[in-house]
């Protein structure tokens, strides 16, 4: 079942999807969007499906004020989803469950703000393709490895320009690690182990060093950025972040 409901966010009412199991609700999903404009309607495949294990799913509309190529107010954006979770907790039908904030790709920098600004509100912290680096170093990578096939010094062109159009952006540096260690709650981190987008193997690194003592990330093989997975799952990991990863790292892959 979907309710279409409205949201309280910035002090005005935010359309919203409400996923909820047909059965008791299991704990909530606070979901945080990622980069560009994000719709209520937005990951309903998603939504459905945590329905599905009886765990509702709330999606609110992302606030696009003051937010650009250049300009994004990480800080502000927090302070929205710290609304949403806030608006769960005052349902009757979703109080007094457990209550996780998922962040996929740029909402994990959010959501990890979140999380360290309002850590009562929420029992389990999860990262979706999260990079867990810059935003501008991950844009730079990104920008990098978009071509496969292009050859090194292309690669380095890219990078460099990327890199360099960053620097323009008040959001770039962005470093949400110190506030990544200093989270209370549990937090779980599930990459692609396809994903072109981010280093696959320093956003496990870098969880590992910060959070020894979570559950090891989940590399899902066969998927990119949105954890979607095409063709027959029993493959060797395609590219070299994932294979250095497959080497070396004992964390539990997703079969």
């Amino acid at each position: 079942m979907v309710l279409e409901v409205a949201v309280p966010v910035r002090g005005e009412p935010r359309p919203a999807s409400l996923y909820l199991p047909d059965g008791d609700v299991a704990g909530t999903i606070v979901f945080v969007q990622g980069s560009g404009p994000g719709t209520a309607g937005g990951f309903p495949s998603l939504g459905a499906r945590f329905a599905s294990l009886g765990i509702a799913c709330l999606i609110v509309e992302k606030v696009m004020d003051g937010y650009t190529k250049l300009r994004r107010d990480y800080d502000t954006l927090a302070c929205d989803a710290r609304d949403a979770l806030v608006w769960a907790h005052s349902r009757p039908d979703l109080e007094r469950r457990p209550v996780a904030l998922l962040g996929f790709s740029e909402g994990g920098w959010v959501s990890t703000k979140a999380a360290a600004l309002a850590p009562e509100l929420i029992d389990l912290l999860v990262l979706c393709s999260s990079p867990l680096t810059t935003p501008r170093a991950q844009t730079a990578y990104h920008q990098a490895n978009a071509d496969p096939g292009s050859s090194r010094t292309m690669r380095r062109i890219r990078y460099g320009l990327a890199w360099a159009i960053m620097s323009l952006a008040d959001y770039g540096d962005c470093d949400v690690i110190p506030l990544l260690r200093s989270v209370p709650v549990p937090v779980v981190l599930a990459v692609g182990a396809d994903d072109p987008t981010i280093d696959v193997g320093l956003a496990r690194d870098v969880f590992v060093r910060n959070r020894p003592h979570d559950p090891a990330p989940f590399i899902v093989s066969e998927s990119g950025h949105h954890l979607m997975r095409n063709g027959p799952p029993p493959s060797p990991p395609s590219s070299p972040a994932a294979r250095s990863c497959a080497r070396t790292d004992p964390c539990p892959r997703l079969r």
